[in-house]
């Protein structure tokens, strides 16, 4: 009887430490705007620049995704449309990608920019601008983190019942 009930206290413990655990945080936000961008220098156009958000939980050591989406029309270069990112007040612009679209049509181009993630600690928005010769039509930026974790209070509860259930064992043997 009492290798049984320890033997669920065990269970139970294992069980409520591993369902605590919450789904992945989701974030999306996306600025719009056909604006003609149209460099002839390096550096982005900063006549157009785009403002996007970043979630009040956004941790970059937690962070499983970090994605700009650009999607435009109307390219007329041979030119790779160049990525920037600034998160001082468009002060210094950090270039974090390019992307050769294809000449005058539509195109949609995701840029993974996970690797900058430590780039946006601290701040809650930061702005988004391109380089080359083409028609802006969004800006999104979608970002997924992992939840902090909280097995840890849980696991001490589950220690603690089942040091409950040896003491009590060894009292009930007495």
């Amino acid at each position: 009887m009492r290798k049984t009930f320890l033997v669920f206290l065990c269970a139970m413990a294992f069980f409520l430490c591993t369902t605590t655990m919450a789904s992945a945080l989701s974030f999306h936000d996306s600025a719009t705007g056909t604006d003609w961008i149209n460099t002839n220098s390096s550096g982005p156009d900063t006549r157009y620049t785009y403002n996007l958000d970043l979630p009040s939980w956004y941790d970059s050591d937690l962070a499983t995704k970090f994605d700009l989406t650009l999607t435009g029309h109307g390219d007329n270069s041979r030119k790779a449309i160049d990525f920037y990112v600034s998160v001082d007040d468009k002060s210094s612009w950090t270039m974090v990608g390019s992307y050769n679209a294809p000449r005058g049509v539509s195109f949609t181009e995701t840029l993974d920019i996970l690797g900058y993630k430590g780039l946006f600690d601290g701040h809650d928005n930061f702005d988004v601008a391109y380089g080359c010769h083409y028609w802006h039509d969004m800006t999104e930026v979608n970002i997924e983190q992992n939840p902090v974790p909280e097995p840890t209070t849980l696991i001490l509860l589950g220690s603690g019942l089942v040091g409950l259930a040896g003491f009590g064992r060894k009292k009930f043997k007495k």
